[in-house]
């Protein structure tokens, strides 16, 4: 009788990410921002809970402009223009809405989330005055792939602000 009535304890472990990293390659991402609407191949890597990459590449594999996520700052380079800016998420997320994270990023980054059998997703940000519609459709995702990863070169690239950054890529 005693038996019934007595209680245990559970310990419960963190969860550890399920992937160590993940890759997509040619994903489609389509920017439609006021009358304006752009289509561009992005290839996305992230190093789970470290490092996420985004390498914006509209003209045959040339890249035009990629990003660098850690969980403390993001940098963003123009390839175009020579130009880079450095920010952190506070910064960003003063003129951002929704709020920008490394996780919410990563999670756009990996497809993590997505419904079982769903390879699209549309996200919706303001920023200041502009309203962007961001669609974006993942191939594929691979899992768990050893990645090299590129160094940030920065020679002979001059530093901005981040608004200026925005206002020459969108």
């Amino acid at each position: 009788m005693f038996a019934a009535c007595a209680t245990s304890k559970q310990v419960i472990e963190p969860q550890q990410p399920k992937h160590k990293t993940a890759e997509v390659k040619r994903a489609t991402v389509n920017i439609v921002t006021g009358s304006n609407k752009a289509s561009v191949s992005c290839q996305m890597q992230t190093v789970f809970d470290s490092l996420c990459i985004v390498s914006v590449q509209p003209l045959s594999g040339m890249e035009v402009a990629v990003m660098f996520a850690t969980p403390e700052d993001i940098l963003l380079i123009d390839r175009m223009h020579k130009t880079y800016a450095i920010t952190d998420y506070e910064t960003i997320n003063k003129i951002s809405n929704p709020k920008i994270s490394f996780k919410f990023i990563q999670g756009i980054v990996s497809g993590e989330g997505l419904p079982e059998g769903i390879m699209t997703q549309t996200k919706h940000f303001s920023a200041g005055k502009r309203d962007v519609d961001v669609t974006i459709s993942y191939p594929a995702i691979i899992y768990d792939r050893q990645m090299n990863l590129r160094p940030k070169k920065l020679d002979g690239y001059t530093k901005v602000n981040l608004q200026t950054l925005i206002d020459k890529i969108l």
